[in-house]
C-alpha cells in the first residue's frame, strides 16, 4: 500500500475515532461543548436560543461524517478506486451512524435516534457528492491538458 493510503486510512480511523469518542460523554459535558459554540454565535445572530442549539448539535454530526466521508473517498481514490467503490464510503458512513447512536445508550443523559441516523448519513452523502464533483472538475482538467493539440 503507498504511504498516502496508508495516511488516508489512518485520517478515516481518526475521524471515526472522533466521532465515537464524543458519543462517550455525558449530555453534561455534550451540553457545555455545543453551548459554548451556542454563545458565541447567538452573540452575532439573534434567535432562539433552542433551535440554536438544535441547530448547531446537529450540524456538527453532519461535519464528523462529513470529514470522514473526505477521508474514506481520498482513501478509496489512492487506491484507484473512486468512483466505482465509493459505496464503501456510504457504508462506512452508515455503519459508523448506527454503531454512534448504539453507543450513546450506554451514557448519562443520552439517546439513540433514528432521526440522528440520517442526520448524520447526510453528511456522509454531502461529502461523497462534494468529493465526487471535485474529483470529476480535476480528472476532466487532466484530461484536457493531456489530449493532443488538432
Amino acid at each position: 500500500m503507498k504511504k498516502k493510503s496508508v495516511i488516508f486510512l489512518i485520517l478515516g480511523i481518526l475521524s471515526t475515532v472522533f466521532i465515537f469518542s464524543n458519543s462517550c460523554t455525558t449530555a453534561e459535558i455534550s451540553s457545555e461543548q455545543s453551548g459554548r459554540i451556542v454563545d458565541f454565535v447567538s452573540q452575532i445572530v439573534n434567535c432562539d436560543t433552542d433551535i440554536l442549539t438544535t441547530a448547531v448539535r446537529k450540524s456538527a454530526h453532519m461535519f464528523e461524517f462529513f470529514l470522514q466521508s473526505l477521508a474514506v473517498c481520498l482513501f478509496i481514490d489512492s487506491l484507484g478506486k473512486f468512483p466505482k467503490y465509493v459505496i464503501y464510503t456510504l457504508f462506512t458512513g452508515l455503519l459508523t451512524a448506527c454503531t454512534d447512536e448504539f453507543l450513546q445508550l450506554f451514557f448519562d443523559g443520552r439517546g439513540s435516534m433514528v432521526s440522528d441516523v440520517f442526520i448524520d448519513f447526510s453528511g456522509t452523502i454531502i461529502g461523497a457528492i462534494i468529493y465526487f464533483i471535485i474529483y470529476t472538475i480535476i480528472k476532466k482538467t487532466y484530461m484536457k491538458k493531456k489530449m493532443p493539440a488538432a
